[in-house]
């Protein structure tokens, strides 16, 4: 069970189609996850319940790095709160088992 369930929250997944669109389908699938969540929240938004994003990124390579650039751009002009998570490498190893990879040097843009 996903610690999302456990807490009673919604999960979004959504499979990247590599064979389709090739390099590219990773970037895709995380801007369409994106808007898919932030509209839904939207929609169950309303002067009783704040919906908001929680957007968990753990480590990997080019595609969680899309992912939190895309998350940081998303939160600054989004009309629900978009809160975004980077799991560090240590934290990742120690609680998830996975192993730890030397940091790579990003540049973050929020714009």
């Amino acid at each position: 069970m996903s610690a999302g369930h456990q807490f009673g929250r919604g999960i979004q997944s959504l499979d990247a189609e590599y064979p389709l669109y090739g390099r590219s389908a990773g970037p895709s699938r995380n801007r369409l996850l994106i808007v898919q969540v932030r509209a839904e929240a939207q929609a169950h938004a309303s002067q009783a319940y704040r919906a908001s994003v929680l957007v968990i990124v753990f480590p990997g390579g080019a595609c969680a790095a899309s992912l939190l650039q895309q998350a940081r751009r998303c939160s600054s002009r989004s009309p629900v709160p978009v809160v975004v998570v980077e799991v560090g490498q240590s934290f990742a190893a120690l609680h998830l088992g996975q192993q730890a990879k030397p940091a790579k040097a990003s540049r973050h843009d929020n714009s």
